[in-house]
């Protein structure tokens, strides 16, 4: 029963294999309806489990669907819940089997556009999604025929967007220049789609690295929230851009190997300034805050020493007020002992920010 025995530590596998084909049936079990009848079960569902595990994964769904009758059927065996009562029959018999199968190859519109339009190609790992969504399950699911296009498409561009193609082509005001266009083709992140550029004008502006997920998401975000809080701003009152405009999928990596990989070449930096330009020459902001290596090179130039100039107000070559901070991710990787100070001297920046645009004076 030893994990570091041979055999214990085969039989261990042999454990987490099961359990996990369990989780599997849980998670990719589809009901289809069937036609009403008193005598027949209303959902029918056709699942080809790695192991023989079906006599384990049926709780679940009777405590699940409550009295709602439905039918099981894999190549083993069927299981029946009548809403009371649990029947097991092995084997299977065939008319089930030609039931079930006939059921799952039904077209099943409504999961194919649900999928579609939560399906998000800015975060595809596809080493990932076939660890966690193994392709022998595809072809019994509804959203299955549709997940090798979708991987297609966001490989083609579409990782620049956090939606599915037809949920990101809304109405929206788009300025491009021939410049960026011209420089975003040969982009090492090129989407073929312009990034949207605001026309309103916005007096403070926060200048991050490049997207995630979420503008200014998960705990960076709420340490941002917190220190606009503090010093009485919130985002409606402040313009949040990047300087480098397109997602990568690599944000989500956590911790300290983040930083190595996600941090923008000089390249990429040098292919979204002109876009960033026209931006802010839209916007025409009475302050920027600068957050973080990337942004000041973005603004100041690849030559800008960041650590010579952290903390410090200076001016851009189109003459605009441009603030040095860290980014409040900084604070949560690189600052462990003096995030406080690092905290404060945030605080510090976004104050004079604050000053310089004359928000709340």
């Amino acid at each position: 029963m030893l994990a570091g025995d041979p055999d214990g530590s085969q039989l261990h596998r042999r454990i987490k294999a099961v359990r996990r084909e369990i989780h599997h049936t849980h998670a990719f079990l589809r009901f289809r309806s069937l036609p009403e009848s008193p005598e027949s079960p209303c959902f029918i569902a056709w699942h080809e489990p790695a192991h023989d595990i079906l006599h384990l994964a049926v709780e679940h769904f009777a405590a699940r669907m409550g009295k709602t009758h439905w039918l099981i059927v894999t190549p083993e065996g069927a299981a029946h819940w009548n809403g009371e009562k649990m029947s097991l029959t092995l084997p299977c018999p065939p008319a089930l089997t030609e039931l079930a199968r006939a059921a799952a190859e039904e077209d099943d519109g409504l999961w194919v556009a649900y999928y579609k339009s939560t399906f998000n190609p800015a975060r595809l790992n596809k080493e990932c999604l076939e660890r966690s969504l193994p392709v022998r399950f595809w072809k019994n699911l509804p959203e299955g025929s549709a997940i090798p296009e979708l991987m297609s498409q966001a490989r083609c561009g579409g990782q620049s967007h956090g939606q599915f193609a037809g949920v990101t082509h809304m109405p929206g005001h788009v300025i491009g220049t021939k410049s960026s266009e011209k420089r975003c083709q040969s982009c090492p992140r090129r989407t073929g789609q312009q990034p949207a550029i605001s026309a309103e004008q916005c007096g403070l502006v926060l200048l991050a690295d490049q997207p995630g997920a979420r503008p200014f998401g998960g705990a960076a975000g709420r340490l941002m929230d917190q220190a606009l809080r503090d010093v009485g701003l919130d985002r409606s009152q402040v313009y949040l851009t990047y300087a480098v405009k397109h997602f990568n999928p690599l944000v989500e990596i956590k911790a300290r190997a983040r930083q190595q990989l996600l941090k923008p070449s000089r390249e990429e930096i040098a292919h979204c300034r002109p876009c960033l330009q026209t931006e802010l020459s839209h916007l025409q902001p009475k302050a920027i805050l600068a957050l973080g290596q990337t942004a000041t090179q973005a603004l100041l130039g690849d030559n800008s020493e960041f650590d010579k100039l952290y903390g410090h107000l200076v001016e851009d070559e189109a003459g605009r007020k441009v603030l040095i901070g860290d980014h409040p991710s900084e604070l949560l990787w690189n600052h462990p002992t003096g995030r406080q100070w690092a905290y404060d001297a945030l605080l510090l920046s976004l104050r004079q920010a604050k000053r310089l645009c004359g928000i709340g004076t």
